[in-house]
């Protein structure tokens, strides 16, 4: 699903994020606007490679969950928190 919204948490633009849901199951969401406020006016070849990095990050999710493990998350929250130490110490 392509949404037109840009959506943040924090002081990060979220390009998409893949739902469970009870009701209506698994499903990927993109944010168009945050593409747009990431990417702007660059070239197609840097859209092409921005859509596909995000699309294999979400199939990621996707695959994992189906396979029982979350690695990706972990990933992520580990990188989270190395981006957090680093500003915390002005880098």
């Amino acid at each position: 699903m392509v949404l037109p919204e840009t959506k943040r948490e924090e002081e990060f633009l979220i390009m998409g994020e893949y739902i469970e849901e009870g009701y209506l199951g698994s499903f990927i969401v993109f944010y168009y606007g945050s593409f747009a406020a990431l990417l702007g006016d660059a070239e197609p070849v840097v859209w092409e490679d921005e859509l596909r990095e995000t699309v294999w990050h979400e199939l990621r999710h996707h695959l994992e969950s189906l396979a029982g493990v979350d690695d990706l998350t972990r990933e992520e929250l580990e990188e989270l928190a190395r981006y957090r130490e680093g500003m915390a110490h002005g880098r």
